[in-house]
């Protein structure tokens, strides 16, 4: 009986491994789409002002001013 449950263990243990493993393939997907995205629409992307976009996300709060600062 003992042997049984040391055998259910050890598929959940590899259940779980290869979950993990497909989620981390997921996320890499993701986010090579993602630069993918951003290098086809690199004439977009160029003008988007980050600064000006950093510090309107800082001014929306006193703790995020705190953390971060200014930009």
């Amino acid at each position: 009986m003992q042997e049984e449950f040391i055998g259910l263990y050890e598929v959940v243990i590899v259940l779980r491994w290869v979950d993990d493993e497909l989620q981390v393939q997921e996320e890499l997907m993701n986010l090579l789409n993602s630069l993918m995205i951003i290098h086809v629409h690199k004439d977009l992307t160029d003008k988007i002002n980050i600064r000006e976009i950093c510090n309107d996300f800082i001014s929306k709060g006193e703790r995020r001013h705190q953390v971060f600062g200014t930009f």
